[in-house]
């Protein structure tokens, strides 16, 4: 049976120890502490301003981190398996947190552990505090496909 994965992995930086503490307290929020992921995603928007999904808070982030606060970075990452629509919902909290006027950005990579055909490409993600834009690498090649039968 093959795998799919997807990889990516993106650093943030961090400007001061406010911006350190919020993504700690973003990052490793527990949702077991709340009687249901409905007052636990109520709980993590109130904390961070971070709009979340009920049912997806039980595993959040669902994607891997390393906050290296000398540095005062964050790096995020992907293993394989990472969430980039959590990535994505904690970026523009961070982002609205902090930088209003800011933007990030991320790439990633979609693999197959066996050389199907169709099961590799991946993507790109441009973040605002209140907007993302996605790009495909598939959609960018059925576009060029559709514009080359259609001329």
């Amino acid at each position: 049976m093959a795998e799919n994965h997807s990889f990516w992995s993106e650093a943030l930086h961090l400007e001061n120890e406010a911006q350190i503490n919020w993504v700690k307290n973003a990052l490793t929020f527990d949702s077991s502490e709340y009687e249901s992921d409905e007052d636990a995603a109520i709980a993590l928007n109130e904390e961070t301003g971070i709009k979340s999904i009920a049912e997806d808070i039980s595993s959040w982030p669902e994607f891997e981190f390393n906050i290296d606060e000398k540095s005062k970075v964050v790096y995020l990452y992907s293993e394989g398996d990472g969430n980039i629509s959590n990535l994505v919902k904690f970026v523009q909290g961070f982002l609205s947190s902090f930088r209003p006027n800011g933007f990030f950005h991320l790439e990633w990579a979609d693999t197959c552990s066996k050389p199907r055909a169709g099961e590799f490409g991946g993507g790109a993600v441009f973040i605002t505090a209140n907007k993302t834009k996605y790009m495909l690498t598939s959609e960018w090649i059925r576009n060029q496909i559709s514009e080359f039968e259609g001329a």
